[in-house]
């Protein structure tokens, strides 16, 4: 991804943001605010982990409170991997695992659900086999 690449995102995310929050579309509100997380957290050398923080934490409170488990998951597997790979805060990353699987429904519908729920548990258990 070019900065050009990735400006062009920025601003289509952001725009599709907008648009979502005017028309009251929550899914689309989520996506986009995942996707806006996923572009500060990847771009080389214009990384802003806070705002990849915070629109993680914003999307993952929509896809929960919608009951998008699948969402849910993923942007909580990718948050838990901001915190422990490029904040290298193990203790926060941890925690977002946790919430998740605390959060997360028993009875998974979509295989896709479960595979990320599956990365939240092996993250568990590494970070907690890291502190052991």
């Amino acid at each position: 991804m070019t900065i050009t690449d990735f400006e062009e995102e920025i601003k289509k995310y952001t725009s599709d943001l907008k648009l979502a929050k005017k028309e009251g579309d929550k899914f689309k509100e989520g996506d986009s605010l995942e996707n806006l997380a996923i572009c500060y957290s990847v771009m080389p050398g214009h990384e802003d982990l806070q705002k990849a923080v915070d629109y993680y934490n914003q999307a993952i409170n929509i896809f929960l409170q919608f009951d998008w488990v699948e969402m849910f998951y993923k942007a909580s597997a990718s948050l838990g991997m901001v915190y422990e790979k490029l904040l290298h805060d193990p203790y926060s990353a941890l925690r977002v695992y946790e919430y998740a699987l605390d959060q997360g429904e028993k009875n998974l519908v979509f295989e896709v659900e479960e595979y990320y729920r599956e990365e939240c548990i092996r993250a568990v258990g590494r970070l907690k086999n890291e502190r052991s």
